[in-house]
């Protein structure tokens, strides 16, 4: 269904004509007179790659604004679907395409949780070395350190999770209910 354009928009009046000119917010597409969520289907899960970059905690507002969260893969069969749809549907350049994930850990050393469920990451999709929680000595977040989850690509492996510093600006990837 569709979301009602005043709300999830910013419609400008057209130059003495009756038609009004919508934009829609992030994660929203205008159809018509409406605002429709743009996400797609992966697995069983409605997902929403936003292709703008920011902090992990802004991807989560920006996820809850749109009424879903940020994505969780807790599934092995949605996190084998997820990893074949990106490289089919972005240009993908190795290392340089990192999207925020639903999970972190709130202590160094900690295990990492699917932050919605308050369930355990898959131990078996992190990139060779990760899930170390490294404290941050660049930036000023060095008590938490590596404390947030992102889906990883580099130059020589498949996608993976890496744990890194939640601060830094990346695209993220946000779960909407139907």
């Amino acid at each position: 269904g569709g979301v009602n354009c005043t709300i999830h928009s910013t419609c400008e009046d057209g130059d003495g004509a009756k038609a009004a000119v919508c934009g829609c917010e992030d994660g929203y597409v205008f159809n018509g007179m409406e605002c429709t969520r743009k996400c797609r289907m992966i697995g069983s899960k409605c997902v929403s790659i936003q292709m703008s970059r920011v902090n992990w905690w802004e991807a989560r507002r920006r996820c809850q604004k749109l009424g879903g969260d940020l994505l969780e893969l807790p599934e092995q069969t949605d996190l084998d679907e997820f990893v074949a749809y990106i490289p089919r549907h972005f240009d993908v350049v190795p290392g340089s395409v990192i999207f925020w994930v639903g999970a972190q850990t709130t202590d160094v050393g900690a295990t990492f949780k699917w932050v919605p469920s308050d369930t355990l990451i898959l131990p078996t999709f992190w990139l060779t070395g990760e899930q170390n929680n490294q404290p941050s000595f660049i930036y000023s977040d060095s008590v938490n350190g590596e404390s947030c989850v992102a889906f990883y690509k580099t130059s020589t492996d498949p996608f993976f999770w890496n744990d890194i510093y939640c601060g830094g600006d990346k695209f993220f990837a946000c779960e909407i209910p139907e």
